[in-house]
């Protein structure tokens, strides 16, 4: 089952972050190596620390209540 879906059936909000490691399915003319996939990981894996760093105290500082009455209403309607 898909975590989102976990995630709705608990009522809880649920965000991902997803990461390119190498562009090699669609940028020709470009070597692919294990050195360049690991570099590119790193760099993403800096960046998403950077955006979480920014954005999880404003998470923290929200108000969701009006989120949350919605997602709360939402899934004891639906049916899984």
């Amino acid at each position: 089952m898909d975590n989102s879906i976990l995630a709705k059936e608990m009522k809880l909000h649920y965000a991902s972050i997803g990461m390119v490691t190498d562009y090699d399915c669609w940028k020709e003319n470009e070597e692919v190596s294990v050195e360049k996939v690991i570099k590119q990981m790193k760099e993403n894996a800096n960046s998403v620390a950077s955006v979480l760093m920014d954005v999880i105290p404003r998470i923290v500082d929200a108000d969701w209540s009006k989120e949350s009455e919605e997602l709360a209403k939402l899934v004891d309607g639906s049916i899984f």
